[in-house]
């Protein structure tokens, strides 16, 4: 036997490391698990058992679920050993193969009445298989147990929210309602399942009766607001948050879902407002201080930003994205040296890339240019699908920081390895207006424009540099009609409209669209043009009321300044 053992073993090792290295559902089984379990055993010899089992994993790991599953069936149905049933319980899920696989749960369940992993697992091949009712007894005898522990409703939940048929989950759920009338945990069962099979009428009448069994139950509350939106009905689904947030306005989960909700609806400001109050009221709950962090720097409200992200630090899991938005923070301060450390703590999770890019800029913006090119580098390096993102990121640093020369020589750099990629052409483009070098500016975004006529945005840029650097004005109006044409309601392009007009000479018609562009986004750029038109049409009083407002506004508007100097303002 000891030989035996010692053969057997090291092909079942084989096995498992092949497992464990591809992703494949199958788990690891130890071939001394069927020898022990058969020396008992007086039917099939251990040989013909261990065979079975290295038949069946090797069939799993060549793709042959069917063959595994039947060879784990046998060794299941001769073998007094739980695993073994758990094993080809497991591997007829994986294969979706819900009718061979359900006798074997049903010997789990009898050979391991206390596992609740059989119990789930029984429960679920029967409601794959449209057994609803035989599994709603199932469910009530294992809920009657005296020795029921908490959490076995809601374990009934978790599988079955992944069941092939929500139908067959929501008649499942159904029996267990009529059986179970009074609890609101079933009923809160029912209406997620009838939400997942789409029946919205059953879903709502049943999150309502869980709300009435237990009106505290925040996930009740949250469930009944999801179902109205998912119905469309919108300002109902807004109303149940605003209900539930006045009935308990300490509960921070739903205080966070009506503040989400607020959002959406274009109510920054009250969204704003109740975020403030649940940070004050709850500073060590990590998920409102984030999000009360992140509205306030949205709002640029930056002092009440920089304490709630703070706040934020305390879980693990905010820190990194806390550590993100304060060194947004820190960037609208100006102050790059904090900047630079916060994103530089970014070193997990989904934004990693990015605050490293961030923190290149940051070290632009120090004077570090060597050091924050040779970051670059390594960042296509690591990421090299992601390389032309980057060029664009550093190109886009080195232009804010008037670095045009630099910023020109990465693009080149970049097109060389990119020839024909239209987004770093279309970069180039713009650094090369800002170094007067037209001629690289209309190439590229030609080359652009011939190989995507409706790309709006290098339509517009082609046609508001013809009309502000030369007098191709027609030509101009050409492109910002077009591209109006795809993007009517654009900011940018409206301006772009308005520019052209002006220098024509039709100003009237010049003043709608830049009016227009000004309510849509209150921009320096188009505050400058709006005032230059205003001023030449007599209306002097209202082009300084839109500079002064602008300068007010944004602080710094250089733009602006320029052209007020223009006017000898």
């Amino acid at each position: 036997m000891r030989k035996l053992l010692t053969i057997l073993t090291v092909p079942a090792i084989i096995v498992a490391g092949c497992a464990s290295t591809s992703g494949e559902a199958l788990d690891e089984m130890s071939a001394t698990t069927v020898v022990r379990s058969s020396e008992a055993h007086s039917g099939q010899s251990q040989a013909d058992l261990i065979y079975r089992m290295l038949l069946g994993e090797f069939a799993g790991r060549r793709g042959r679920p069917d063959v595994a599953l039947q060879q784990y069936l046998v060794l299941a149905m001769e073998v007094p050993d739980p695993s073994l049933a758990e094993r080809a319980v497991n591997i007829g899920l994986y294969a979706q193969r819900y009718e061979e696989a359900l006798p074997a749960a049903r010997r789990w369940v009898s050979l391991a009445p206390e596992s609740t992993e059989a119990r789930r697992s029984l429960i679920l091949l029967l409601v794959e298989v449209g057994e609803s009712e035989e599994a709603a007894r199932e469910a009530l005898t294992w809920l009657d147990q005296p020795d029921q522990s908490s959490g076995r409703l809601s374990g009934i939940g978790s599988v079955l929210a992944r069941a092939r048929s929500p139908e067959h989950a929501l008649d499942f759920w159904r029996r267990l309602g009529d059986a179970r009338p009074q609890s609101a945990e079933v009923a809160q069962s029912l209406a997620q399942a009838a939400l997942r099979a789409q029946d919205y009428e059953l879903a709502l009448r049943s999150s309502e009766r869980a709300l009435s069994l237990e009106p505290t139950w925040s996930h009740a509350w949250l469930l009944k607001s999801r179902i109205l939106a998912q119905q469309g009905k919108a300002a109902d689904s807004l109303a149940v948050l605003a209900e539930a947030s006045e009935r308990y306005p300490a509960d921070s989960s739903i205080g966070l879902a009506y503040a989400r909700a607020l959002i959406q609806e274009g109510r920054t400001e009250d969204a704003r407002v109740l975020l403030r109050q649940l940070a004050e009221s709850e500073p060590r709950n990590a998920d409102v201080q984030y999000v009360a962090g992140a509205l306030a720097l949205e709002a640029g409200e930056l002092d009440d930003a920089e304490r709630f992200l703070k706040g934020a630090l305390q879980h693990p899991s905010r820190a990194f994205d806390a550590y993100f938005e304060l060194g947004r923070v820190a960037e609208l301060r100006n102050d790059h040296e904090a900047a630079l450390d916060w994103f530089d703590r970014v070193n997990m999770g989904q934004r990693v890339l990015d605050a490293q890019v961030r923190a290149g800029g940051s070290l632009i913006k120090l004077g570090r240019v060597e050091e924050a090119t040779q970051r670059f580098a390594e960042l296509r390096e690591q990421s090299p699908d992601l390389a032309v993102r980057i060029y664009l990121a550093e190109s886009e640093a080195l232009r804010d920081a008037q670095l045009f020369e630099r910023a020109l020589q990465g693009l080149n750099g970049a097109l060389g390895a990119y020839p024909s990629n239209h987004d770093l052409l279309y970069a180039r483009a713009l650094v090369a207006e800002r170094l007067d070098r037209l001629d690289v500016l209309e190439s590229d975004l030609r080359t652009v424009i011939d190989a995507d006529p409706d790309n709006a945005h290098a339509l517009n840029a082609m046609g508001y540099t013809l009309a502000d650097r030369t007098q191709r004005y027609e030509e101009a109006l050409g492109y910002i009609n077009r591209a109006l044409e795809l993007l009517p309601n654009d900011p940018a392009i409206l301006d772009s409209m308005g520019w052209v007009l002006y220098r024509m000479g039709r100003h009237d018609e010049a003043l709608d669209y830049l009016q227009r562009a000004y309510g849509v986004m209150p921009d320096e750029e188009i505050a400058a043009h709006l005032g230059e038109v205003m001023w030449m049409k007599g209306d002097r009083q209202g082009a300084l009321e839109v500079w002064n407002r602008e300068l007010s506004r944004a602080g710094d508007a250089p733009q602006v300044r320029k052209t007020m100097e223009r006017f000898g303002i």
